[in-house]
């Protein structure tokens, strides 16, 4: 599904037109991402959490060259599902 199919869908279940229905997508993902910068994780009930964390500096091996690389140190985000959504999931692949 991709953004114009989420915000399509929304907009035709809950009767709200295209553009204000995008909005408030937006805004949404806004809050969740500014959430996400300041490290605060976002807890979506019945869907999944999302929890900011820190990477560490480390080194890779390049087998083409033989030599190594450093990465720096990073921020990333850690998807955890909720416990009714991989039931949803889990029973839908199990018949």
């Amino acid at each position: 599904m991709t953004f114009r199919d989420l915000i399509k869908k929304v907009a035709k279940q809950e009767g709200i037109p295209y553009g204000k229905t995008e909005s408030i997508v937006n805004t949404l993902l806004n809050v969740i991402s500014g959430s996400l910068a300041e490290e605060v994780p976002v807890r979506l009930k019945r869907f999944a959490t999302l929890k900011p964390f820190r990477v560490k500096a480390r080194n890779r091996y390049i087998p083409g060259s033989g030599a190594t690389m450093k990465y720096p140190p990073k921020n990333s985000v850690k998807l955890v599902l909720a416990n009714d959504l991989k039931e949803q999931l889990n029973s839908r692949t199990s018949g």
